[in-house]
């Protein structure tokens, strides 16, 4: 039942531990977790904080003045990849390697992909635009 317990992600894992006790009545004895078996998420997963930015869903105004569907709008650029391609504040991001970026959620599930390709380049291609209407591509060097 350990190692069954071990393998699972810690929400998960809190939950069965807590379900454990209660059933099986080991009260004054409580199973404490390893975690550092837990740490087979990759270095790349959830470190969005590489690029160096904040990001918002775009608003209806920037959806209508744009004609877009989708977009996440960079709110603030600090220190980071962001900054050192050039990308300032106020860019809406369309499209991430290609794909469609609708949500926080978007960007990192891209920055996952390109940081664990076997590629030596990892590069995250953004396509998107200024509140000015100048279009704007980036290449991100995100494995340096």
């Amino acid at each position: 039942a350990i190692s069954v317990l071990q393998s699972l992600r810690w929400p998960v894992l809190a939950v069965a531990i807590a379900t454990a006790v209660w059933l099986f009545g080991e009260r004054e004895r409580l199973w404490y977790p390893d975690l550092s078996a837990m740490s087979t998420v990759s270095a790349a997963e959830a470190d969005i904080d590489i690029l160096g930015a904040d990001f918002k869903v775009i608003n209806d105004k920037l959806k209508d003045q744009f004609q877009l569907d989708y977009g996440m709008e960079v709110s603030s650029v600090n220190k980071g990849k962001f900054q050192e391609a050039g990308i300032k504040a106020g860019f809406v991001i369309v499209k991430i390697n290609n794909q469609a970026i609708r949500s926080i959620d978007d960007i990192k599930e891209v920055l996952n992909e390109a940081l664990n390709t076997n590629d030596k380049f990892k590069v995250l291609n953004i396509a998107g635009v200024y509140p000015t209407g100048k279009v704007s591509y980036y290449a991100v060097n995100v494995g340096e």
